[in-house]
């Protein structure tokens, strides 16, 4: 059994980084971090669980591990910084968006591996961001 605090400081440790690199809020762990409401039921709704608390042991790595999955579409979802360039200083802000879409697609890989979902499964389902990228197209 887990809470839901324990479960916000397991994606918090796994992307909390990224998190605050897309505005989001990478550092709550009390149990009432919005931004990882969505991860959070997705995952529920994988493992077949209406509560935190209900995930059993043998559905805790498939239910962190979905909605560590969820988090990243996210979290790529929302980072806005692009590549830009003042006189001599640079900022490669981009690499990081990139990062983030082998990440999705490694995760979506190792969840298939390891608990039998993807393929026509929702984890086929490409996220779409609005600012006219498309990366995704290809994983």
């Amino acid at each position: 059994m887990t809470t839901r605090a324990q479960a916000e400081a397991e994606l918090i440790g796994r992307l909390g980084a990224w998190m605050t690199a897309a505005d989001l809020d990478g550092t709550t762990v009390n149990g009432t971090n919005a931004d990882l409401d969505s991860p959070i039921a997705y995952a529920l709704r994988v493992v077949g669980e209406s509560a935190v608390t209900d995930v059993v042991a043998d559905d805790l790595d498939k239910f962190y591990d979905t909605a560590e999955l969820r988090l990243l579409i996210n979290i790529y979802q929302n980072y806005t910084a692009v590549d830009g360039k003042a006189g001599p200083v640079e900022g490669k802000d981009d690499q990081l968006a990139q990062r983030m879409l082998r990440a999705i697609a490694e995760k979506r890989g190792q969840i298939g591996a390891d608990y039998g979902l993807g393929g026509g499964s929702a984890f086929s389902v490409l996220p779409t961001r609005t600012d006219g990228y498309s990366e995704l197209a290809a994983l």
